[in-house]
């Protein structure tokens, strides 16, 4: 794996949940890693919080065609990518996601 890449520790993994679903958090925290600490943070977040970074404002003012088609964008670019460049650029989509997710729970469908 490339140096860019954000690895928690296996302390970060551990929260509330089945164990069995272990790599599953791991992952899921990773993607969590790349949008609060790394590239995430460091191209769009200029130390704002989640709630008022592009990611999001931008889907309330649209909808949630942004950030799904930015996930879509992402998930087939990595198609065409090397094995490490795809993992991060997979993680990225994951962020993507969850912007949806949110923006549906905010009723900006």
């Amino acid at each position: 794996m490339s140096s860019n890449v954000i690895f928690p520790t296996a302390q970060d993994t551990i929260f509330f949940g089945d164990p069995k679903f272990g790599p599953y958090r791991h992952q899921l925290m990773r993607a969590y890693k790349m949008v609060a600490e790394g590239k995430g943070q460091q191209r769009h977040g200029a130390g704002r919080a989640w709630n008022d970074q592009p990611i999001m404002t931008i889907s309330r003012s649209v909808g949630v065609g942004f950030p799904l088609g930015q996930a879509l964008k992402k998930i087939e670019e990595s198609t065409r990518m090397a094995d490490d460049a795809a993992v991060n650029e997979l993680l990225g989509s994951i962020g993507y996601i969850c912007a949806a997710v949110q923006a549906i729970e905010e009723g900006q469908r």
